[in-house]
């Protein structure tokens, strides 16, 4: 299940860093620039990196 809400919110993510980097003015505007530069891929983009920690992290804190 935290595996599911990742995928969800990483386009999020996505734009939330392009706006910091690239300094754009609204999330309009990131949306638009990275649809037309990635179309499908901003899905996708950086998903495998944050996967990865997320399962680092989580087992862990299970190891305790």
């Amino acid at each position: 299940m935290f595996h599911i809400c990742i995928g969800l919110t990483n386009p999020l993510d996505v734009l939330r860093a392009n706006i910091q980097v690239r300094r754009l003015k609204s999330i309009v505007a990131a949306a638009q620039l990275l649809w037309s530069e990635e179309r499908y891929r901003i899905f996708t983009k950086g998903l495998s990196a944050r996967l990865v920690h997320s399962g680092l992290s989580s087992t862990f804190i299970a190891a305790g």
